[in-house]
């Protein structure tokens, strides 16, 4: 069977944040940012109870420096695979 070399660029996955997490990164209180996402102020998704919010969004909205704002991770797949099989995400 033939393998096949895959390589896909880098892609950065932005960094996702719940409302405890933004409160103790960012410092803002959960009540002041429930009412920012409620208020539509902030683009969020809801995952069941669960409110994720984009850190970098956030830190834009508060007017936070790009230097202090949590970084992002980055995937990079580079694999060699056989034929009709699927590559694996491999997250540095």
């Amino acid at each position: 069977m033939a393998e096949i070399k895959i390589e896909y660029e880098k892609v950065t996955i932005p960094t996702m944040m719940s409302i405890p997490e933004l409160h103790k990164t960012f410092g803002i209180s959960e009540l002041t940012i429930r009412k920012w996402l409620r208020a539509g102020l902030i683009p969020h998704i809801e995952c069941g109870k669960k409110w994720l919010v984009n850190a970098a969004v956030f830190a834009r909205f508060l007017g936070v420096e790009e230097s202090q704002q949590p970084q992002t991770k980055a995937a990079s797949i580079v694999e060699t695979v056989p034929n009709g099989k699927s590559p694996k995400v491999i997250i540095i």
